[in-house]
């Protein structure tokens, strides 16, 4: 299905009566347009926003998991999430005729982790982003139900700056009672071109529940993270290729980190890439030793260059 372009110029009103005019188009991905806009009116007139407008009209699973989102992102308080503002429908007329698509309003980030990396970033800005993602974990974890991200990837991490946030919550789950597991993989696999997973950043507890084997918990979350980790600091996620997304998983050897903290680092990321889930550590447990981690960082960076960032 081809989506339905949003025109440079066009002023659109949320539900909350607040205008936004798109500047530019920024991506598009499987379900939805996202455009740069800056609010006209309102609280926040003036800021740059991301506006993202979901196009799969004609797919009611999709569109109730674009809402699951929505609804989150806008009760969202953390600063390392991607925090929703604002929500409403836009018409627009594509090749086949005119409907009503809904948006949804989110901070505005020029990077992703994957391009932000590209560019080059130095140790102690790695560190942090370290921290505040393990804390977007915690936060996740802690809610009553825990909500359960697993797509995370570089390419769903948000830069700007010294932050960044975890974003795209496409795949989400909320691990209550309501949801029925055969149901949700079903879903899953429907929404996700990697049966519920990235291709590149799967776990082992994300291919056995795929498999119909186990059951989900939030610890799927620091094994992906351990995975970035291990990409960001050490270069080389250790994930083997595997021929079918369902096989087995299988890592590498987490490559080594240079510098005084290196070995402190490593040893980090291959807790967090721990097979069996039942004696992975929550991401609340990692806190502590990345905070250590970042003292050392900064400590070395004062002595050598007078600064830390």
């Amino acid at each position: 299905m081809s989506l339905v372009a949003v025109p440079h110029g066009r002023s659109i009103k949320s539900d909350k009566g607040i205008k936004y005019r798109v500047i530019q188009e920024l991506g598009r991905g499987g379900n939805c347009l996202v455009c740069l806009a800056f609010a006209q009116s309102g609280p926040h007139q003036g800021v740059l926003f991301a506006l993202k407008v979901f196009q799969r009209l004609d797919d009611a699973e999709r569109l109730a998991q674009f809402e699951a989102e929505q609804e989150f992102l806008l009760h969202n308080n953390h600063p390392g999430i991607m925090r929703g503002f604002d929500s409403g429908s836009v018409r627009l007329t594509g090749d086949h005729g005119t409907s009503l698509f809904p948006f949804l309003v989110v901070e505005y980030f020029p990077d992703t982790l994957k391009s932000a990396l590209g560019r080059g970033l130095r140790l102690p800005h790695k560190v942090i982003f370290a921290l505040q993602l393990l804390s977007a974990l915690q936060y996740l974890h802690q809610l009553e139900p825990p909500v359960v991200h697993r797509d995370i990837k570089p390419d769903n991490i948000f830069v700007k700056g010294y932050s960044c946030a975890l974003g795209d919550f496409g795949l989400m789950r909320r691990l209550d009672d309501d949801v029925d597991d055969e149901e949700d993989r079903r879903v899953a696999y429907k929404l996700s071109a990697g049966a519920g997973m990235p291709r590149y950043y799967r776990t082992p507890d994300l291919v056995d529940y795929a498999n119909g084997e186990g059951v989900l918990t939030s610890k799927t979350d620091v094994f992906q993270l351990g995975l970035v980790f291990a990409w960001l600091f050490c270069g080389r996620n250790p994930l083997k290729r595997a021929d079918r997304l369902l096989d087995p998983v299988e890592l590498e050897s987490v490559q080594e980190v240079e510098g005084s903290t290196g070995a402190a680092i490593v040893d980090l990321i291959e807790r967090m890439l721990v097979r069996n889930e039942s004696e992975r550590e929550a991401a609340t447990d990692f806190l502590d030793s990345w905070e250590g981690v970042l003292t050392g960082v900064a400590t070395q960076c004062q002595g050598l260059e007078g600064r830390v960032l």
